[in-house]
C-alpha cells in the first residue's frame, strides 16, 4: 500500500509504460477504488497495462487482459506452515513461465501451484529447493499433476486445483 498511498501520480506513470502488472486484490481495489476486482481490473487495464493479474492469496488469482479472462484457483496443499513470501513466487513463476513462451493459462498454474508449494516449508532457503514445474507436469485439461511438480509428499492426491 506503500506506493499506492505515497507516490500514487509516480505509480500512474509507470503503469502506462508497464507490459503486465501483478497486484493482489486488496491493492487493486485501493489502487482503483472499485469494490470487485472485475471492475479493479477494467480499470487497471486503461491504465496502460496488457495483462493484470490479480492475486486472491487462498483463493488463487485471476488474469485480465482483452483478449482473455482466466480464473485459477489456488492448488491444494496438505498443510500451510509459512506463507511468507508466496506471492513474490507466485509473482517470479508467472514471469518466469512466460520468458519460457508458456500459455497465460501454463504461466498462471504453474505460478499458483509454485506459490501454494512454497507454503509448505519454512523460509525463503527451503523454498529454493522446490522442483520447478515444467510443460509436461500441465495435462490435457490443463491441470497441473503432484507427481511431476513435487516429489516431498507434501501435497494431497487431489490432480485439479480448487476452483
Amino acid at each position: 500500500n506503500l506506493w499506492i498511498e505515497t507516490t500514487f501520480s509516480e505509480l500512474k506513470k509507470v503503469l502506462t509504460s508497464s507490459n503486465i502488472l501483478l497486484i493482489n486484490e486488496s491493492e487493486s481495489k485501493l489502487l482503483t477504488k472499485r469494490a470487485n476486482i472485475e471492475n479493479a481490473a477494467e480499470e487497471l487495464l486503461g491504465m496502460g497495462p496488457e495483462i493484470v493479474v490479480i492475486k486472491k492469496g487462498s483463493e488463487g488469482a485471476e488474469l485480465f487482459s482483452n483478449r482473455e479472462t482466466i480464473k485459477i484457483g489456488a492448488f491444494p496443499v496438505k498443510e500451510v506452515i509459512d506463507p511468507t513470501g508466496a506471492g513474490d513466487v507466485f509473482a517470479g513463476t508467472f514471469i518466469a513461465a512466460l520468458a519460457e513462451k508458456d500459455s497465460n493459462q501454463t504461466a498462471l498454474l504453474k505460478a499458483s501451484a509454485m506459490a501454494s508449494f512454497s507454503t509448505c516449508v519454512r523460509g525463503p532457503v527451503a523454498a529454493a529447493s522446490l522442483k520447478p514445474p515444467n510443460t509436461s507436469a500441465v495435462n490435457a485439461r490443463g491441470a497441473i499433476t503432484p507427481a511431476n511438480l513435487y516429489d516431498g509428499g507434501q501435497l494431497t492426491n487431489q490432480n485439479n486445483f480448487k476452483r
